[in-house]
């Protein structure tokens, strides 16, 4: 599997291995090779244009399990950066446009219980329960 990375005119397709958990953090080995591959097919890329495309195609990466986890992997780690307001507010985000994930409402209340606020989070859990 690859994300695809706009650099220019050209288009990378870099694999989703480079990358890793839930903040997109780079597997030095991965990107070792990759970057090895990368400047032989193009070899006027500059060291600079690669740490674009890599950072590139770590945001890209990151929108991508964001949406294939309902937004769940990003608001856990946002959570365990410190922030578990930003975390609530970017799964809320994601249930507007999907308010029948389960896994995203049992999520949700789950922050939302361990913040204090537990009667929203039993509202989120009985909600996710009943998808």
């Amino acid at each position: 599997m690859t994300v695809t990375v706009r650099h220019g005119k050209l288009t990378v397709k870099v694999p989703r291995k480079v990358y890793r958990g839930n903040r997109g953090d780079v597997d030095a080995g991965e990107w070792g090779r990759f970057q090895e591959t990368l400047t032989a097919r193009y070899p006027w890329l500059t060291a600079d244009a690669c740490d674009v495309i890599m950072e590139n195609g770590r945001k890209e990466y990151l929108a991508a399990i964001d949406g294939e986890t309902h937004g769940v992997a990003v608001a856990l780690a946002m959570e365990g950066d410190g922030d578990p307001e930003g975390a609530i507010a970017h799964l809320k985000r994601h249930l507007e446009k999907d308010p029948g994930s389960e896994r995203t409402w049992y999520v949700l209340g789950e922050i939302l219980c361990r913040i204090g606020k537990t009667e929203e989070g039993y509202a989120a859990l009985a909600r996710g329960r009943s998808l």
